[in-house]
């Protein structure tokens, strides 16, 4: 219905419906959206890089064929990257991890 008829709605019933995942105050916008920038910029390249592959390439496909690809992308993307290594060591030396992405 919103599609068809352009219906204008307000922040928090958007939230509501699901159709976004955060509602923040008016003049925050893009404070909020560097902060989101800044928190995905210290995840590891290779998993945000096949995350987002995955979700694009996976959108037009069967629920069965996006997660085939999905494990496909972790498996010959993610587990090879010497990044995975650095994110575990990083885990049990209770430090922040320094990726480089590759």
């Amino acid at each position: 219905e919103l599609i068809f008829t352009g219906t204008m709605i307000p922040a928090a019933e958007a939230l509501r419906l699901g159709l976004v995942n955060k509602v923040v105050p008016a003049g925050q916008e893009l404070r909020a959206a560097r902060d989101l920038a800044h928190t995905i910029a210290q995840k590891a390249p290779k998993a945000v890089q096949a995350s987002k592959r995955a979700i694009n390439d996976g959108r037009e496909r069967p629920l069965a064929e996006g997660i085939e690809l999905e494990t496909k992308l972790f498996e010959t993307e993610v587990l090879p990257s010497e990044d995975l290594g650095e994110g575990i060591a990083a885990f049990v030396e209770h430090r922040p991890p320094k990726f480089r992405g590759v």
